[in-house]
């Protein structure tokens, strides 16, 4: 047990390290974007951390089955390099003791990791698309200063804008050219503020007491409305409604579903706590070099192999979006090749005639 609990240490220790490095550079990258959509005025600057923790949170089903493939490698790599895991063996403590530690640490992470997964995430998800909503309603107008004429929409909307309130989020005295088939619409009004409207994320305008003029450029007959409320697009939204995003629907809906995608993304959901016990049982013979290797000595490869089981599960994540495969089958084939490649390594290794003979000769000649 001693062992073990040394072994389970050494583990964990990197895992954290790893997963708290993993989670600030990711942290870093998003803090980037929101902070350029923030200058860009197309989102509020008070709301960035909100949308940083969010995000965070939503990214960690997929960084912590990396972070402990990655502390198991660099963990018992270590013992390998000090030639403390050939010190173990020689005094009668089996391979099968060390797999069995990081195996029942990998469940308990994985008992976390699914429920992150199947639960957390999606509420995260969620919430994190009505923040951003929010954000973007929250914003000053994109890149409009008062007293210039600001082109938008690819040229087919002009707007002017004499002043700012000081919170920046009405505009006073607005003038609006909108071109479109030929026609135009001049838009006066006293006021107006942006809004996301729709479950698409569309930005617009919306002018507040004023006249929309109406007509073709040269003609005299323009037609005059007076209006108490106009609202003209300055920005498309995305393509599909933010809270209807795969990442998005609860569990249980996407079980419940006949449609393949929804299948796919309910499959896709379950591999990341899946792979943290199969990464952590593949990690563990990679994790194997000599005394003068280095305990870092087989990285690359492991890293390789994480790649490649990454990409297959998207891969056949992808063959059952398209109805080639049946859920059924869905991304198993990967897991249990993952799973063969990691017992068949483990047994090579434990099983090994004159194993433990030649780690000794390795140490005598150090």
């Amino acid at each position: 047990m001693i062992i073990q609990r040394y072994v389970v240490r050494e583990v964990l220790q990197k895992f954290l390290s790893v997963l708290a490095l993993l989670l600030v550079i990711f942290a870093s990258f998003s803090f980037v974007k929101f902070l350029a959509q923030a200058a860009g005025g197309t989102l509020s600057s008070a709301l960035i951390f909100e949308l940083l923790v969010l995000s965070v949170i939503a990214k960690l089903p997929l960084l912590i089955p990396l972070a402990l493939y990655a502390a198991v490698l660099m963990g018992l790599g270590r013992l390998y390099s000090d030639s403390e895991m050939v010190a173990m063996i020689a005094c009668g403590v089996g391979l099968g003791r060390i797999v069995s530690a990081v195996f029942w640490m990998a469940v308990v992470i994985c008992m976390l990791a699914m429920v992150l997964s199947l639960h957390v995430a999606p509420k995260i998800s969620v919430l994190r698309a009505d923040v951003y909503a929010q954000a973007k309603e929250e914003s000053e107008i994109t890149l409009i200063y008062p007293g210039r004429f600001k082109e938008l929409r690819d040229g087919e909307l002009t707007l002017y804008v004499e002043s700012l309130t000081d919170d920046g989020r009405v505009m006073q005295n607005v003038f609006a050219q909108v071109r479109k088939n030929g026609r135009e619409d001049i838009i006066v009004a006293q006021t107006a503020k942006k809004r996301v409207e729709g479950h698409f994320g569309h930005q617009y305008i919306v002018a507040q007491d004023g006249h929309r003029y109406t007509g073709r450029p040269g003609d005299l007959d323009y037609e005059l409305t007076r209006f108490g409320s106009h609202g003209f697009l300055i920005e498309q939204g995305n393509t599909e409604p933010s809270f209807r995003k795969q990442d998005a629907y609860p569990t249980l809906e996407l079980m419940r579903s006949d449609r393949a995608v929804h299948q796919a993304a309910f499959q896709a959901r379950l591999s990341k706590p899946i792979s943290i016990v199969l990464l952590a049982m593949l990690a563990i013979p990679l994790a194997r070099s000599a005394p003068r290797q280095g305990k870092y000595a087989k990285l690359f490869t492991a890293f390789l192999v994480y790649f490649a089981y990454n990409n297959g599960v998207e891969v056949f994540q992808k063959f059952i979006e398209r109805g080639d495969i049946t859920p059924l089958i869905g991304v198993w084939p990967v897991h249990l090749a993952v799973a063969g490649l990691a017992a068949f390594l483990v047994l090579s290794q434990s099983l090994a005639p004159g194993y433990l003979r030649r780690s000794l000769i390795r140490i005598r000649g150090v």
